[in-house]
């Protein structure tokens, strides 16, 4: 019978942009998996696809896909090829729009807030003024959400950006009905704050605080997420950029530079002073003081020679160290030889004069059923066990009482009890 054939599968990482919320990473894994033989795994907070594909299934594919989705996508550069200085330069960019346009919408939104809500602030014709601020924060100030609205009604589809849309433009619009058309634009027109719902008095109600609060506490929200999400990764890279990048690699008595992904097992490698340990390893040669502060939180550097091992991360503090990488921790470490087996336990010498047993009479299975011989050297019959009778209900014996006959009965307190019985 032939052997069932493994297919064969590439995993790729792509960059996922315009993702807002849940719902975007479900579409986003479900347009992925439309294609055969695609599964996808993608990351809301660091805006990653991890897509596991046959050969057939191209990148560019991929990003076809996530693009009809709506979406914006782009592969993984290696690490090589990244250049951390205009990422960087990148995120702060972006920071800084959105910081802009979240302080225009705040300088934009609270006089309308506040006005809208107090009614003692309120004077003639506030509402055509909270009408002129919150006209450039429902359209310049809210317009990433109604793009995302109209990317998204394109390819049918409603995410939360798709709610923000509409809950600002359903209230600005019907505000402007209500000052245009409605009679709330008279000049001595007031709005009252109230808590429970009331009945109207023949004029409409404008709802300008709504289209101004909705944008702003979303896009603050998104500001401070963003934040976050960038510190975190920053200190994610801070981390990784720890970890040594090369390293110094001794082979036949000559030093070469080598990548640390080139490192194999059995290498031994150099560390001077200053600089980190490439992986764990054990001391060969020198002696210095190791800095595990970064790895275990030592506060004190450790005294390393020849023979001790070192951990990977570490900073060497003094002279030059020569340190081997070992095999795999799943190695075990047998001897040389390959004919190698357990050297078998001696035997405890029997006493001399007994005779020396048999193999028949050293098994286990023979020790309960040895039969003795007699003085002739035949075997006798096995002589049955007479069996006692069943002992008695009511027998006094206590060995012969059973489970569930009646107990004797005892005096209380005891015969022998003393005055403190009598007296409690």
């Amino acid at each position: 019978m032939a052997a069932d054939v493994v297919p064969v599968v590439v995993a790729t990482d792509l960059t996922v942009g315009g993702m807002t919320c849940a719902a975007c990473v479900r579409r986003v894994e479900r347009k992925l998996g439309k294609l055969d033989g695609v599964t996808a795994e993608v990351n809301l907070a660091t805006g990653r696809a991890r897509v596991s594909h046959p050969p057939e299934v191209t990148t560019e594919e991929l990003i076809s896909a996530v693009v009809a989705a709506g979406y914006t996508a782009e592969s993984v550069k290696p690490r090589e090829e990244e250049r951390p200085a205009q990422a960087d330069e990148a995120s702060g960019e972006e920071t800084r729009r959105e910081r802009e346009r979240l302080l225009v919408t705040t300088v934009l939104s609270v006089p309308v807030l506040v006005l809208s809500m107090v009614p003692a602030l309120q004077f003639d014709n506030w509402q055509w003024l909270c009408f002129v601020l919150t006209a450039p924060v429902a359209t310049a100030g809210a317009w990433p959400f109604h793009r995302r609205a109209l990317s998204g009604l394109r390819h049918a589809t409603a995410t939360m950006d798709t709610l923000v849309s509409l809950g600002v433009l359903a209230s600005f619009g019907w505000s402007a009905y209500a000052l245009f058309l409605g009679g709330a634009g008279m000049p001595d027109m007031r709005m009252g704050f109230s808590l429970v719902p009331s009945a109207s008095d023949g004029m409409a109600h404008v709802y300008l605080e709504a289209a101004v609060g909705v944008p702003l506490f979303v896009l603050l929200g998104r500001f401070l997420e963003g934040r976050a999400r960038r510190g975190t990764g920053a200190a994610l890279r801070s981390l990784a950029r720890l970890a040594a990048k090369e390293v110094t690699v001794r082979r036949g008595g000559a030093d070469a530079p080598l990548p640390i992904e080139q490192l194999r097992t059995g290498d031994t490698f150099v560390v001077r002073p200053g600089e980190r340990v490439a992986t764990d390893g054990q001391v060969t040669e020198g002696s210095s003081a190791v800095d595990l502060s970064l790895v275990t939180g030592e506060s004190e550097p450790v005294e390393v020679g020849p023979g001790a091992s070192v951990t990977g991360g570490s900073v060497n503090m003094g002279g030059l160290l020569l340190v081997r990488r070992p095999p795999s921790a799943r190695t075990p470490n047998w001897p040389a030889s390959p004919s190698w087996s357990p050297t078998p336990r001696p035997a405890r010498p029997a006493p001399s004069g007994s005779p020396t047993p048999s193999p028949e009479s050293s098994s286990p299975s023979s020790w309960r059923s040895r039969p003795r011989r007699s003085a002739s050297g035949s075997v006798p019959a096995p002589t049955p066990r007479p069996r006692s009778p069943p002992p008695s209900r009511f027998s006094s014996s206590p060995a012969r009482v059973r489970w569930g006959s009646r107990p004797r009965r005892r005096s209380w307190p005891p015969p022998d009890a003393g005055r403190g019985w009598a007296f409690w």
